[in-house]
């Protein structure tokens, strides 16, 4: 018997590949090239997932932002009014530049222009150089600001849980952390299947392991880790959530579909986000690239346009 969630999002892949979309609407030769760039996702409920030694930050983001009723409140369509904020600059001989949020390479080097490498023609800011956020209407792959202010405040970056989900040990948490080869063997070669991606949690200033069951008895899952692994370790149960192979299926069937995308500098994804869902950042969602995306599905995939549409007051 396959995996229902397997087929599922193997049916999403196949669908994507097979659809064959228009462009989307503005000048894309505005934007650059830029390489894959898979960044982990992240959220309020921040976590550490240990991989290889390695520590990257990963989460769940709220469900309520997905589906294809979300992800339709975010298209732009000609004429929409629109904001956002990020950096205005001109260039000799070019039309002023609104810039999105992407990322630049490390380094320097290549001009004011590198570090600005996706963004949108716009008419009427004043002064045309600086941070501000725009309002303005979106016609013909341009954007005519109508109001101009101090940009809007980033969202602070997540922070790390200090208290593990399990209650301490009688002797209290160890100050030692073991060795975590044999641990991620048997979670992430062996039983993927069975575990979520492993976070971290710093209760007092320790390291606690924390490692959620999807599947199975906790109870009997924490006596195989402890032989694994000498540090300490919370291990809850989370039945149901995605799983250390589901995740990986979703990179490898919507991730690599979004990734393709992203190799096309026109459709202007300058970030991809993967954990439970995969959340594309992008220039603007345009009605063809929200058919595209909704071919290859929304129920894993997020949308994360940085130009919005003024939500209109009820």
């Amino acid at each position: 018997m396959t995996d229902p969630i397997d087929d599922l999002l193997t049916d999403a892949g196949r669908q994507w590949r097979n659809a064959q979309p228009d462009p989307p609407e503005p000048d894309t030769t505005r934007w650059i090239q830029h390489n894959r760039r898979w960044l982990p996702v992240l959220a309020a409920a921040a976590a550490t997932l240990i991989a290889g030694g390695a520590a990257v930050v990963l989460a769940d983001r709220p469900s309520d932002d997905a589906g294809p009723a979300a992800a339709e409140a975010l298209v732009v369509h000609d004429g929409d009014t629109v904001e956002a904020s990020g950096t205005v600059l001109s260039l000799p001989g070019e039309p002023v530049r609104f810039c999105a949020p992407a990322p630049v390479a490390l380094g320097g080097g290549g001009g004011p222009e590198a570090d600005c490498p996706f963004y949108v023609p716009v008419t009427g800011v004043d002064p045309a150089e600086g941070e501000f956020h725009l309002v303005g209407v979106w016609h013909a792959g341009t954007l005519t600001v109508t109001e101009q202010g101090p940009p809007s405040p980033a969202t602070p970056a997540p922070t790390m849980p200090d208290e593990p989900p399990c209650p301490a040990p009688a002797g209290g948490w160890k100050t030692d952390a073991g060795d975590r080869t044999e641990l991620y063997k048997y979670l992430d070669e062996q039983h993927p299947d069975q575990f979520r991606p492993v976070w971290v949690a710093h209760p007092g200033g320790v390291e606690v392991l924390v490692i959620e069951v999807v599947k199975g008895d906790a109870a009997q899952a924490r006596g195989e880790l402890a032989k694994r692994y000498t540090g300490n370790l919370c291990v809850v149960a989370t039945p149901g959530r995605p799983s250390i192979a589901d995740q990986r299926k979703l990179t490898e069937t919507v991730g690599d579909a979004v990734g393709d995308l992203m190799d096309d500098h026109a459709n202007g994804i300058y970030a991809t986000a993967t954990g439970d869902t995969v959340r594309p950042e992008l220039v603007i969602l345009t009605p063809q690239l929200y058919a595209t995306f909704a071919d290859i599905g929304f129920t894993s995939l997020v949308p994360d346009p940085w130009l919005r549409p003024v939500k209109k007051s009820p």
